[in-house]
């Protein structure tokens, strides 16, 4: 089995091209961390909450016959995608954002990937 966590960074996450990259994956698993060292007012962390749930839904309905789970934490990315990856036994990383690939290449047995 072969699961795959995908950070919910750019929103671009729901493109239909990335989705069907993700169908070749057993077990998907969505992350988004409203994370405590960003420097962003308070007001504009409910907004930036309720895009990434837009989006995470909206890749649940394309993705309908798939395996998939996602997380809406607060915290640090770092901490959050090494507890979850481990968590949910992934084994790849898929982000659409090159420089949000560095957030990431310290887990260890990840495999990163950037889709563009």
């Amino acid at each position: 089995m072969t699961n795959v966590l995908v950070p919910i960074i750019t929103g671009l996450e729901a493109d239909q091209a990335f989705i069907d990259k993700l169908k070749e994956y057993d077990k998907i698993v969505l992350l988004f961390v409203a994370d405590s060292n960003d420097n962003i007012k308070t007001g504009s962390i409910g907004a930036r909450i309720k895009k990434a749930e837009a989006t995470i839904e909206g890749m649940k309905k394309k993705l309908k016959t798939k395996n998939v789970v996602d997380y809406l934490e607060w915290g640090s990315w770092e901490d959050k995608a090494r507890n979850i990856f481990k968590k949910d036994e992934c084994k790849d990383i898929i982000v659409r954002d090159k420089r949000a690939s560095k957030l990431f290449e310290d887990i260890k047995k990840a495999n990163v990937y950037v889709y563009s």
